[in-house]
């Protein structure tokens, strides 16, 4: 029977494996490792080993770096899902460490494409490696759902929607920054504390930080994002640059910020605050209009003439 077994599983099963092995590899770039299967019988089962084609006695770490032999285990585990008659859920928890940035992207476009077939979980705290993911879901009109983990109180693992700030888009910052000052200025007293003025310069801290993420994503559009490996030309049609007047006024709104930031040391001598809750509610609304200002041009520009 085992010899049996062994004899259908070489036609049925050890060929289809190699080849999907093979693809594999070459969706994760490690196309150039050449391996082989060793199978076995064991009282009816057959076994299957992978084996690297190196010369004998060869230790793997000298042949492939960590990188490589993290990219070859997540391929065979990819061939291994291929061929399996299951539409099961998967998780991978942390899946692109050691890897550089080509491969964290050929690992994120991988997932994706499995994410397809099947619910894919993925765990992670590199934020490049995220980027990936949710920029290769959203091209692909692929629904995902975001989600991060925190402190609260003296627990531990919080589930809480969407994205740690520093991760966030333009959009859900400005609504987060507009309730801020809002409760900022029903708190606000007719002398604030220190603690009501260091709340404040926060949240213009914040802000400023906000007003160049709306630089980098809507006012270039993401054609150019930072730690990203590639351009995305596709996104120059929407680049429509900005007035003199926009200009202007996009350096206001920074410059008022800057003006209260806790980056900056104020006049030893400045005992009052420079800024009150009705003006940080005020640059935020001016950095909203110019967003749509903007918004308006590139939609009548993006429109054929008659």
């Amino acid at each position: 029977m085992t010899d049996a077994s062994k004899r259908f599983a070489s036609e049925a099963i050890t060929e289809k494996l190699s080849q999907t092995l093979i693809q594999e590899f070459s969706k994760l770039g490690i196309e150039y490792v050449k391996i082989k299967l060793n199978e076995r019988g064991d009282k009816g089962k057959i076994k299957h080993t992978l084996l690297l084609d190196i010369p004998k006695n060869t230790a793997i770490r000298d042949v492939l770096s960590e990188g490589e032999q993290r990219s070859l285990a997540l391929a065979a585990f990819f061939a291994e899902v291929t061929i399996a008659e299951h539409k099961g859920g998967i998780i991978f928890d942390d899946p692109v460490s050691s890897l550089d940035h080509h491969r964290r992207s050929l690992v994120a476009k991988r997932i994706l494409e499995e994410s397809s077939k099947r619910q894919v979980i993925v765990f992670t705290h590199d934020a490049v490696f995220l980027d990936y993911l949710s920029s290769y879901a959203e091209n692909q009109n692929q629904k995902s759902s975001i989600f991060n983990l925190v402190w609260e109180s003296s627990k531990s693992g919080v589930v809480v929607s969407g994205l740690p700030w520093d991760q966030e888009k333009y959009t859900v910052r400005i609504d987060t920054l507009k309730k801020e000052a809002s409760a900022i200025k029903n708190g606000w007293s007719a002398y604030p504390s220190e603690e009501q003025k260091l709340r404040l310069a926060k949240t213009y801290s914040l802000l400023r930080a906000t007003v160049e993420r709306v630089v980098e994503d809507f006012i270039l559009s993401g054609v150019v994002k930072r730690f990203r490996e590639y351009i995305n030309l596709k996104q120059l049609e929407s680049v429509v640059g900005l007035t003199s007047g926009e200009e202007k006024e996009l350096q206001k709104i920074f410059k008022n910020c800057c003006a209260v930031t806790e980056a900056h040391d104020p006049p030893p001598f400045q005992q009052a605050s420079t800024k009150r809750p009705i003006d940080l509610e005020s640059d935020i609304g001016d950095l909203e209009a110019l967003i749509n200002k903007i918004r308006d041009r590139r939609k009548s520009q993006s429109q054929p003439s008659v």
